[in-house]
């Protein structure tokens, strides 16, 4: 398994401009879910092989709480011509919300949709009375790495 670093963010009040329209996090797209996310992760650091039927079970564990309480209410997704185009899954680990998976499909990657999603989880998270958010990266993965850069997450 991959050397994974962990990264946070102090949670603060930002102005955040509506540049996508998101759902809620839909148990109902759980199937269009898997393809998206298997389909954002082949052929990147993290994959390690699974097929769609392995992604369905990671989705199934998240959302019962496998990496602590699934925080449906900070969780999001952008659908995209009946795509699951992007989606962000959120859990309270160790009583701190923690993205547990953040992915695009690839045909609608280097948009901004991943990062708009995390931003919509720290305001969501904030208003909820939380202070900070965590997560966790394969160290290999220089571009998210840059991205949770950019957005003010420090290693940690």
């Amino acid at each position: 398994m991959a050397k994974k670093i962990k990264m946070t963010i102090e949670l603060k009040q930002e102005p955040i401009f509506d540049n996508y329209i998101i759902t809620n996090f839909d148990l109902n797209h759980k199937e269009e879910m898997a393809f998206s996310m298997l389909d954002a992760y082949k052929d990147t650091v993290d994959y390690e092989g699974e097929d769609i039927n392995d992604t369905k079970n990671e989705i199934e564990n998240v959302l019962n709480n496998g990496y602590g309480k699934f925080m449906i209410e900070a969780s999001f997704m952008i659908k995209k011509n009946n795509d699951v185009a992007s989606a962000i899954m959120i859990s309270l680990y160790e009583n701190i919300p923690t993205i547990i998976y953040v992915f695009t499909m690839k045909k609608y990657a280097k948009k901004g949709m991943a990062s708009y999603l995390i931003k919509k989880s720290m305001q969501a998270l904030y208003n909820r009375g939380y202070e900070k958010l965590q997560l966790f990266v394969t160290k290999d993965n220089n571009e998210a790495i840059r991205i949770y850069q950019k957005l003010g997450f420090i290693e940690s």
